[in-house]
């Protein structure tokens, strides 16, 4: 009788383990899917991300035109982080100084009145650290010059191209609340493609500007060159004419050498000018009917 309770009681027992092991692999299950949920989730949102920035990477680097390039910089930077306003400032070189250049959702007065100092505000703090920063809550009584933008919350991103810095990425007053560590991520990713592309088209205006300066200077120097030989030409002309002098057929041999020099020298400014003009898109076509068989021959 004693070995039927015993083993009764032990089977209670062990039903109570069980229904308690159950219990626990039914709650660990359960946590393990809700992890494997949030990985999943987290894992679309980091896709959904890359796959946005790499779109918007390409679009601001498909045009080299510094000005529309900024716009579309401080567009999507607006769009990616949900926030009602924007800012753009360039770092001067060898002026110790950040200015705005570009702004989205405020006013343009303000934007080129904007001015940042390192270790002055944020925008200092930033292009001092190179580090990213973001913050809620601003007061006037402070010394912030995003104050006078009426701002209350603000993400300031460093746009570094080669450890050097391009310039700064200012989102503000965010729609949904205050900005996060994911919008900080998010910008200073998309801030990196800013900067390549910001860099090449700085440089693409660099080139044309000293191509343009190299056509101006080629035409100046070809125009100075032709008029003194022009002068040469006639009185080389006049020195030939026997009406007016008498010369050896030695002295004509000369003349006509210096002739010909000088008429080549003419053709070759000539095609110096036409060749800038060509490049400057300013050369004048001339069209007339001519016969097949002259240019054949």
């Amino acid at each position: 009788m004693d070995q039927v309770v015993a083993r009764g009681i032990q089977a209670r027992r062990l039903k109570r383990e069980n229904r308690r092991l159950l219990e626990t692999l039914t709650t660990a299950n359960e946590e393990l899917q809700r992890h494997e949920e949030i990985l999943r989730d987290k894992v679309r949102k980091a896709t959904h991300q890359m796959a946005t920035l790499y779109e918007i990477g390409q679009q601001i680097s498909e045009s080299l035109n510094l000005d529309h390039t900024l716009d579309l910089i401080v567009q999507k930077a607006v769009s990616l982080t949900g926030a009602r306003m924007g800012l753009l400032l360039l770092n001067q070189e060898n002026a110790d100084i950040l200015i705005g250049c570009v702004g989205h959702g405020v006013d343009a007065d303000l934007v080129t009145a904007f001015r940042a100092r390192p270790g002055e505000g944020m925008n200092g703090n930033v292009a001092r650290t190179k580090v990213a920063e973001f913050r809620h809550g601003f007061s006037r009584a402070e010394k912030e010059p995003l104050t006078r933008l009426s701002v209350s919350s603000a993400l300031v991103v460093p746009m570094l191209y080669k450890g050097s810095l391009v310039g700064i990425l200012d989102v503000l007053n965010k729609e949904a609340g205050p900005f996060t560590k994911d919008d900080l991520d998010l910008l200073t990713l998309f801030a990196s493609q800013a900067a390549i592309a910001i860099t090449n088209a700085q440089l693409y205006q660099q080139a044309r500007e000293i191509d343009r300066m190299k056509s101006e200077f080629v035409a100046v120097v070809s125009h100075e060159l032709r008029t003194p030989l022009t002068s040469i030409k006639g009185a080389l002309e006049i020195l030939s004419d026997d009406r007016y002098f008498q010369i050896t057929p030695p002295q004509m041999e000369l003349l006509k050498i210096c002739q010909t020099s000088v008429d080549r020298l003419i053709v070759q400014i000539n095609d110096i000018l036409d060749f800038s003009k060509i490049e400057s898109s300013n050369l004048t076509l001339m069209f007339e009917p001519v016969g097949v068989r002259s240019l054949a021959e």
